[in-house]
């Protein structure tokens, strides 16, 4: 545990460079298959999105995880 605390930054580089190489193979591939792995591993990841800070959202996710709290998606903000 210690180890974590130590190198926390340095793994949320290596998550966040691993989300942004996936999200790019996933574009340029036509599966869908890979897009719905993605999609999962976005939400699961979603924890880790500041709450009530906007425009700081993880790539993808207002379009693959919609909002539950807004009345209009399609418009949300969070």
């Amino acid at each position: 545990m210690d180890w974590m605390i130590e190198h926390w930054e340095e793994l949320g580089v290596a998550l966040s460079g691993l989300v942004s190489v996936a999200s790019v193979i996933t574009k340029l591939t036509p599966s869908p298959k890979d897009d719905e792995v993605l999609k999962q591993l976005l939400a699961w990841l979603s924890f880790l999105q500041p709450r009530g800070v906007s425009g700081m959202k993880l790539p993808l996710t207002p379009s693959m995880v919609p909002c539950t709290i807004c009345s209009d998606p399609s418009e949300c903000d969070c």
